[in-house]
């Protein structure tokens, strides 16, 4: 896997554990990608079972997912080094 993609999910995940109410545009925002781009990793964060929905809220119609990092943050971290 690109060292930069790596890089990006590893900050995605920072991110997400200091702050795991984080909207999609705060997070995009903060790891410097489109809305889109985020989606995709946060899909494949997911489906490697890097994070987990925890909660489901809707807001204004749409449906909020709230994240929580899994003990798996330092196998991301020690495939960047």
């Amino acid at each position: 896997m690109n060292v930069k993609k790596i890089q990006l999910r590893n900050d995605i995940i920072t991110y997400l554990n200091e702050f795991p109410a984080s909207e999609v545009k705060e997070i995009a925002s903060h790891v410097g990608v489109s809305k889109q781009t985020l989606y995709y990793h946060i899909k494949l964060l997911l489906k490697d079972e890097k994070i987990e929905v925890v909660d489901r809220n809707i807001v204004n119609g749409i449906e909020k997912l709230l994240k929580k990092i899994e003990k798996r943050i330092n196998k991301i971290s020690k495939l960047i080094l």
